[in-house]
């Protein structure tokens, strides 16, 4: 295998990320108790600034759903950061 040219201007590499295909689920018997579980699912999508492909991609709940959403965004506030 011929040697790896230098990383210069002109031979950078372009990393892609992406966010990953984890989810985060929370069943019937959890989805009530949402708010004991907002940490991780705040890190599971912000981890890295959300480009790792181990970060989740969408929490999936059968309902507290509308709950979820506005309590992510104040949480992730706090933790990352984030402005909004």
């Amino acid at each position: 295998m011929p040697a790896r040219p230098r990383c210069t201007p002109t031979t950078a590499r372009v990393e892609l990320h992406g966010p990953g295909f984890s989810k985060v689920i929370l069943g019937d018997d959890a989805a009530d108790n949402w708010q004991q579980y907002l940490d991780v699912m705040v890190q599971s999508i912000s981890a890295n600034g959300g480009r790792s492909c181990i970060n989740a991609s969408a929490i999936w709940t059968p309902k507290n759903g509308d709950a979820i959403a506005p309590g992510d965004r104040g949480k992730t506030r706090d933790v990352a950061g984030a402005s909004g």
